[in-house]
């Protein structure tokens, strides 16, 4: 499975919790997130994504 969109937070809680998927995910467009949970945005308005090395 491909996850595109999700955010950090997302992505840390479904690893913890399956971490036997490991191996058939893939997670792209990741958006990072503050403390509280809420978006980083830059400032164009536009969500912050990881930086995935492709």
């Amino acid at each position: 499975m491909i996850y595109d969109g999700l955010t950090d937070k997302q992505v840390e809680s479904a690893l913890s919790l399956h971490p036997q998927r490991i191996r058939n995910t893939m997670f792209v467009g990741t958006i990072l997130t503050d403390d509280d949970g809420a978006p980083q945005m830059d400032d164009h308005g536009m969500f912050i994504q990881q930086d995935d090395g492709c």
